[in-house]
């Protein structure tokens, strides 16, 4: 005979800390050379981000109580990224000046804005990691033709569509920033310092910076 019993029941998975776990490192900012980590895809020591703090998706899953799934799901919504096998946040500054290196290859060499060929964008950006340019795709490509996260090496003809909102978005941020930048607002992340944006002022700075179609009003 037994005297008592164990009940189960389905809980909300617990992860606060995967966003602190991944965040220890962010790539970026955190290889430790010149380029800031910017290119830390490319040729580094495969040692480096264990040496980092970074952790795989094993240690992950032991750290963090919730499921595989949601897991996973978390990490592609929070974008981050694995790099040999670990893995890492990726610091705002690298995502946003990557978009904007992918912005003016689809301005100067006039690529459709839905369908924007990996291999070829990896090409005609030589100075920025083509594992960085795949994932900055994956971010703000519609969700239907987002590419799979593997291997660094872009290739084939595989292409993503860039989803309206997602650019809009970050680039109206964008826009905002730089309109404190040129009236020397600041733009501090509280507003205490920011200025008042003229609404036709702030709607052509934003336009100016659509990428292709996009910015030209189509």
């Amino acid at each position: 005979a037994s005297t008592f019993q164990f009940e189960t029941e389905v809980m909300a998975p617990r992860l606060e800390q995967l966003d602190q776990l991944v965040g220890q490192c962010p790539y970026g900012t955190c290889h430790g050379d010149e380029s800031g980590g910017a290119r830390e895809s490319l040729g580094h020591d495969p040692s480096s981000a264990a040496q980092q703090g970074r952790l795989t998706f094993a240690e992950l899953r032991e750290r963090v109580q919730a499921s595989e799934g949601e897991i996973r799901d978390a990490l592609a919504a929070m974008h981050a990224i694995e790099i040999d096998g670990r893995w890492c946040s990726v610091h705002e500054d690298a995502l946003a000046q990557t978009f904007e290196d992918i912005r003016l290859h689809i301005d100067a060499d006039d690529v459709r804005v839905d369908s924007v060929s990996l291999a070829a964008c990896a090409a005609a950006l030589p100075d920025c990691d083509p594992v960085l340019v795949r994932h900055c795709l994956r971010v703000f490509a519609a969700s239907e033709s987002a590419p799979e996260e593997s291997a660094p090496e872009v290739t084939g003809e595989e292409r993503v569509a860039l989803d309206w909102t997602k650019v809009a978005t970050h680039q109206a941020h964008k826009a905002f920033q730089l309109f404190q930048e040129e009236v020397g607002g600041g733009g501090g992340g509280d507003g205490g310092d920011a200025k008042a944006v003229p609404r036709g002022e702030f709607f052509s700075k934003w336009n100016s910076i659509l990428p292709g179609a996009w910015g030209t009003g189509e």
